[in-house]
């Protein structure tokens, strides 16, 4: 049983990668879409756009991902139960659930990275879990020196600035990145509460 539920456990280690990447080129789309039906004024506030619009925006769409991806652990997670522990008479399934065996270990004294959200009203920038670092481009980078002006083409390439700009403080929000464990994102999020899903299903097997 073990060995089964580590397979479960890489397996979805895998999922969760696929599934991430798969949603990155979806927030791409829809931020680029965002930007480009966004109004020269706007795009010209920088910090003012990033805050009023961008982070609002780009925290919904990572709230989306990680329910949908929660979801399709869930599921996961219900079917490995009933191909393995459901063999043993002695461990009791009935109440399981993802949710709860992935916030029930707390292993030397460390909280699991993050508390899953049952609320539908809460979300992981709000309660803290999970902290959007969006930033706007410099003026400089923009060429913009004021909105009166401004051309076709000159707003076409700010447009493209802004996507170049805000892709890879999207990816690190998504992805994290090895050189920098104090950024947290929404892959270690989904793999720690994997990985405490793990932990608590090799605790019940092994009693």
């Amino acid at each position: 049983m073990a060995a089964e539920v580590l397979d479960w456990w890489e397996r979805e280690q895998e999922r969760i990668s696929q599934e991430l990447q798969q949603k990155l080129f979806v927030i791409r789309s829809l931020l680029g879409d965002f930007i480009q039906s966004s109004s020269r004024l706007i795009l010209l506030s920088g910090e003012k756009f990033v805050q009023e619009e961008v982070e609002p925006l780009v925290g919904e769409l990572i709230e989306w991902t990680y329910r949908d991806v929660f979801e399709q652990m869930e599921k996961s997670f219900l079917a490995s139960v009933a191909e393995i522990e459901a063999r043993k008479a002695a461990i009791d399934i009935e109440d399981w659930s993802y949710g709860n065996m992935a916030k029930k270990r707390i292993a030397h004294g460390v909280v699991p990275p993050a508390p899953l959200l049952k609320d539908k009203s809460a979300n992981l920038a709000g309660a803290g879990i999970l902290v959007l670092t969006l930033v706007a481009p410099p003026i400089a980078l923009l060429g913009a020196t004021g909105v009166a002006g401004v051309g076709l083409i000159h707003m076409l390439q700010v447009k493209q600035k802004w996507k170049d700009h805000l892709d890879p403080m999207v990816k690190l929000a998504l992805f994290g990145d090895n050189a920098r464990p104090e950024v947290q994102s929404l892959r270690g999020i989904l793999l720690g509460e994997l990985r405490t899903a793990a932990q608590s299903r090799m605790e019940a097997i092994t009693q």
